[in-house]
């Protein structure tokens, strides 16, 4: 497995170089709008919190971790909670769902480090139960770049994206290709969606990855590629096919 590591990530520092030299996406005319100043005050509440809540993940591979417990902190702000909030390491030992904790040491679990799209699913369930959030509805969706998927995947994830904006009852966390976004090497990648913007159709992305100076925009097709890459299939050993998102939608308030 060891090996198996070592010649994915010779590729992929490869192809980071390639794409520096001849200007490709993020290094090209697709490059993220990182935007410095605080967000503005707004009446959706749970946008608001999501933004204050916001954290760096602690090491390469937290950022599960660091997205999750902003998520949670979000919510449990929008529901008017007095307790301080829930830390990354605190997140670990309490929810040990999918062996998420042994994924975040050196030697992973099994090899296995991060968390693919599906497992990702299953420990969002597991931890808004831990800390006694009950969803309306969470749903996993895989990204597809054939047209004919691609087209109502991208219709539904926009309409989300709306009601996120305009209703303040439901969060979106993404799993992409951070390379395809940012100046980065192309690896999957969890963080929060922190806004849409239908005029300009781009998305916010709150990185949790603490080598981003701020928050930062990109174009929602941009988006949408990172969303869908498959990374040549290289990652597939490792358990990782592609990205996608994971959709929340929460019920009343209710403070805990």
């Amino acid at each position: 497995m060891a090996l198996v590591r070592q010649i994915m990530f010779g590729g992929m520092y490869l192809a980071y170089g390639y794409s520096r030299l001849v200007g490709w996406g993020p290094f090209g005319r697709s490059r993220p709008v990182y935007l410095h100043d605080p967000p503005p005050v707004v009446a959706n509440a749970l946008k608001t919190a999501l933004h204050r809540q916001h954290v760096r993940q602690y090491h390469e591979a937290s950022c599960s971790v660091a997205s999750v417990a902003t998520m949670l902190n979000a919510i449990r702000a929008r529901n008017g909670a007095k307790r301080s909030p829930v830390t990354q390491l605190a997140l670990l030992d309490k929810v040990r769902c999918g062996h998420w904790k042994e994924r975040m040491r050196p030697e992973g679990h099994n090899g296995r480090r991060g968390l693919p799209l599906g497992l990702l699913g299953e420990i969002v369930a597991a931890s808004l139960m831990a800390y006694g959030i009950r969803p309306e509805a969470l749903d996993v969706v895989p990204a597809y770049a054939q047209p004919k998927k691609a087209a109502a995947l991208k219709r539904r994830l926009r309409n989300r994206m709306r009601r996120f904006e305009d209703r303040g009852d439901c969060l979106i966390l993404a799993h992409f290709n951070q390379g395809a976004l940012v100046p980065a090497l192309s690896i999957p990648h969890i963080s929060p969606v922190g806004g849409y913007d239908p005029a300009t159709d781009r998305v916010t992305l709150l990185d949790v990855d603490p080598d981003q100076p701020a928050p930062y925009s990109v174009t929602f097709e941009r988006f949408y590629q990172a969303l869908a890459c498959q990374y040549l299939g290289l990652l597939r050993p490792l358990g990782y096919d592609r990205g996608g998102y994971v959709f929340v939608q929460l019920g009343a308030v209710n403070a805990h």
